[in-house]
Order: C-alpha cells, then sequence, then structure tokens
C-alpha cells in the first residue's frame, strides 16, 4: 500500500533525487536564522540522561513544619469534600421527603 505522499507526487517510492517532503522538510526560524522552526529541536542524550538524574527537592531543615502544613492541607480538603457531599445529601433527602409529601396530597 503506497503511502499518501507517494500517491498524490505520482511517485512509486522515495528516492534521494524524490525525498520525503513530510520527513525532510525543515522550515527556518525567522527572528533567529541559525536555528530551525521545525522540526522542534530535539535535547542530546546527554541532556535527557542529566534531566533523570536531577536531584529530587527536599525542604532542608524545615521538613517538619512543611510535613505539618501538607498535612493541614489535606485535612481541609478532607474536611471541605465532606462537607460537600454532607450537603449534597441533606439536599436529596429534602427534595424526596417534598416529593413524598406531594404524593402523599395527591392521594
Amino acid at each position: 500500500m503506497l503511502e499518501p505522499e507517494l500517491v498524490a507526487r505520482g511517485l512509486e517510492s522515495f528516492s534521494r533525487a524524490n525525498p520525503s517532503i513530510t520527513e525532510e522538510f525543515k522550515l527556518p526560524d525567522w527572528d533567529e536564522p541559525t536555528k530551525l522552526a521545525w522540526p522542534p529541536p530535539q535535547p542530546s542524550l546527554g541532556v535527557i540522561m542529566a534531566q533523570t538524574m536531577a536531584v529530587p527537592y527536599h525542604p532542608g531543615g524545615n521538613w517538619g513544619q512543611q510535613r505539618e502544613e501538607r498535612a493541614a492541607a489535606v485535612r481541609e480538603e478532607q474536611e471541605r469534600v465532606a462537607d460537600y457531599y454532607e450537603a449534597q445529601a441533606r439536599r436529596r433527602e429534602e427534595r424526596e421527603n417534598a416529593e413524598t409529601q406531594e404524593r402523599i396530597a395527591k392521594q
């Protein structure tokens, strides 16, 4: 099965004289002509490896305080979520009670 580019260009295969436009396309960066806007620059393997070996964040001497602050934030969020669901349940119960009262009144 031929690739769409081959069909569109009327070619049977790509060659040095007729390379693939989609694979060989390069667009200069108009602000910095020595660089390419397309394809985007790819970091070297060395840069990728160095990024994977980065030292993770550590709060330093304040680790205990930051741990307590995170725990307090988690508790606040849990309380907020619990309040939300409690309010939802209360509204549902009120709605169901009102619907039941309507049904009883119609009978």
